[in-house]
């Protein structure tokens, strides 16, 4: 890597060399034809389109986002069993419903 301080290196890659004829390249030249060889970037765009796939996920994801994690009517019906006693809780599927989670 070279350092080039206060522009002394001649052996910047940005800066060109004299022409063949022997006559040097003015500073100012040199950026004046490098602008004009060089694409124009300023004039050019990126553009992102979405197929439409990405478009229906994107409203099954906003559609999910407004349901609710809770299913509430079920939520009421247990609490309502609790609150009358009428909640009976079954030992063996309850003890088989944690053996299956520890696999």
């Amino acid at each position: 890597m070279t350092i080039d301080i206060n522009n002394i290196n001649p052996n910047r890659p940005d800066r060109l060399k004299p022409q063949d004829s022997g006559k040097g390249v003015s500073d100012a030249q040199a950026k004046a034809e490098s602008k004009q060889d060089a694409p124009n970037s300023k004039n050019t765009s990126d553009n992102v389109s979405l197929s439409d796939t990405a478009k229906s996920l994107t409203q099954i994801e906003n559609g999910l986002k407004s349901l609710s994690d809770v299913d509430q009517a079920r939520v009421d019906a247990v609490r309502e069993k609790l609150e009358s006693g009428n909640y009976e809780v079954n030992a063996k599927n309850m003890a088989q419903k944690m053996l299956e989670m520890d696999k």
